[in-house]
């Protein structure tokens, strides 16, 4: 219920090194295994918005237990 009453107050960092890091990316984001963004075909995609203005920052593919465990699979078989 606090959270509800908060208003966001000015920020004074720039966005620009977040939003250079998104256009680099098409902001447009795959899930990333085995050092490798992968854009399985016909998956939904999942909006990230600014929180303060509600516009859209990017989009993510939406994962599944399947790309879990082939992270954790390709993790485990990382070097330390």
């Amino acid at each position: 219920a606090a959270f509800e009453s908060m208003d966001y107050g000015p920020a004074p960092e720039s966005p620009a090194p977040a939003d250079a890091f998104l256009d680099a990316h098409n902001r447009r984001f795959g899930v990333f295994i085995n050092n490798t963004w992968a854009f399985p075909p016909g998956r939904a995609m999942a909006a990230s918005v600014d929180p303060c203005t509600g516009a859209k920052l990017a989009e993510s593919v939406e994962g599944t237990r399947e790309d879990v465990d082939a992270a954790v699979a390709a993790a485990a078989g990382a070097p330390p």
